[in-house]
């Protein structure tokens, strides 16, 4: 039970209950706070108090990806919410979503949506 283990605690989550690793926690914590500046891996690595070997095993366990793509990830999200949202530039939001620049977010975005910022900001608006 988690009364015996004080390393683990119950999260509620927007989707659902998860038992998780206060490590874990606390790094996925801090990349949902951060998502939209430019961290790294040492940085997550750093807050949360263990090895980068341990947490990256603790993200393929709750998350089946490792912490890079998870960051990516959240990256390409604020991207996509900025894409749907505002009229900023693309440079402007590379740099709001963490991306060194712009090459970097088109890069992404093609790779996760098959089209360029420019295709995905139409796509958005006309949905």
């Amino acid at each position: 039970s988690t009364a015996d283990n004080p390393e683990i605690f119950v999260r509620e989550s927007s989707d659902s209950y998860a038992l998780l690793s206060k490590e874990f926690a606390v790094a996925l914590q801090f990349l949902r706070e951060h998502s939209n500046e430019s961290i790294y891996v040492p940085d997550v690595v750093r807050v949360s108090g263990v090895s980068r070997r341990t947490l990256e095993g603790l993200f393929q366990k709750y998350l089946g990806r490792g912490i890079y793509q998870e960051i990516r990830s959240g990256r390409i999200a604020t991207a996509k919410r900025l894409l749907a949202t505002t009229t900023l530039s693309l440079a402007e939001i590379s740099r709001r979503s963490g991306f060194n620049n712009i090459s970097a977010l088109e890069a992404a975005i093609v790779q996760k949506f098959g089209c360029t910022g420019g295709e995905l900001r139409a796509k958005l608006a006309s949905s």
